[in-house]
């Protein structure tokens, strides 16, 4: 046993097993960490009391039920919100599984999350970032277009395409050479 719980305290990601009524049966220490508890205070208790914030504790429990109960399979990945001791949310990638007995019946389910917090975050502010460009680049009264290596134009701004008589989407994928005959074989 004390081997087995030392694989998975190696391990990268939250690992956390419940019982039929949704008590936390087994977490190893990066769900601890994760959660900022210590073992002893999370074993036993219930997970959608403890670890979920209270605007999705109802929907999370349903969809447990209605696992155990077999109408609905596990979702190979799933996105959900844990709450933390001091309150701070982190969002998680769930990887989940039931636990059946001997007679096939299902006693729990264990699952594995990523905290993709920071990730979430990042993407958020590059699509911000992507947002604001866009309006800077449609706002310049000059043609400017992105290209790849091959000469194809990944974006252009307002300019270029209302030059070239299309919309921004109709410029994308299209080569340059396409859209300019009389310049191909120059390099820009």
């Amino acid at each position: 046993r004390d081997r087995a719980q030392n694989y998975l305290d190696i391990a990268g990601v939250m690992l956390v097993a419940l019982d039929r009524e949704g008590n936390i049966s087994l977490l190893n220490r990066r769900g601890c960490e994760i959660l900022g508890y210590e073992e002893e205070e999370l074993i036993g208790e219930s997970w959608f009391d403890i670890a979920l914030p209270p605007e999705v504790r109802d929907r999370v429990r349903a969809v447990f039920a209605q696992l155990l109960t077999g109408d609905v399979e596990p979702v190979e990945y799933a996105e959900n919100i844990v709450q933390r001791r001091d309150g701070e949310e982190r969002v998680m990638l769930w990887h989940n599984r039931v636990i059946r007995d001997e007679e096939g019946s299902v006693i729990g389910t264990l699952s594995s999350g990523e905290d993709i917090t920071e990730r979430k975050r990042a993407e958020e502010a590059l699509r911000q970032v992507s947002e604001e460009q866009e309006v800077i680049l449609d706002s310049v009264q000059a043609m400017i277009w992105y290209k790849d290596t091959e000469n194809n134009i990944l974006r252009g701004n307002r300019a270029a395409a209302e030059a070239i008589g299309l919309c921004t989407e109709e410029m994308a994928g299209k080569s340059c050479w396409e859209l300019f005959p009389e310049e191909a074989g120059h390099s820009y």
